[in-house]
């Protein structure tokens, strides 16, 4: 998921990265967004440039590989994301990325494959 929209209003009203990511993580799962990347952003937006796009080259390389993440799910159909972010070591907006790569759903707490 892409947080810029929210860094921007948040900046606009005034609020501190650091509460702005609590308010994220509480919304969308801990390890959404962390107080570091909010920060880079408000300096971005401090220094004029509004735009909601990333730099070019600016994404990590995802180190979370599509077919473990599949293994995973294959073996155990009501895994959530969240246990599966914990259980691979990265955010829980990286999981649901991978999912969604690999067209899988979450329904009524199970992971439903293509």
């Amino acid at each position: 998921m892409n947080f810029q929209t929210i860094y921007l209003y948040e900046f606009k009203l005034g609020q501190a990265a650091d509460k702005t990511s609590r308010k994220i993580n509480k919304a969308f799962g801990q390890r959404s967004t962390n107080k570091r990347t909010i920060q880079r952003w408000f300096q971005k937006f401090r220094n004029g440039d509004i735009s909601l796009q990333r730099k070019e080259g600016s994404r990590r390389v995802s180190i979370l590989k599509n077919e473990k993440l599949k293994r995973i799910v294959e073996r155990n159909l009501r895994i959530t994301v969240r246990e599966l972010a914990g259980k691979l070591g990265v955010s829980i907006g990286t999981v649901s990325n991978h999912l969604k790569e690999l067209n899988m759903k979450k329904k009524m707490d199970s992971i439903i494959p293509p």
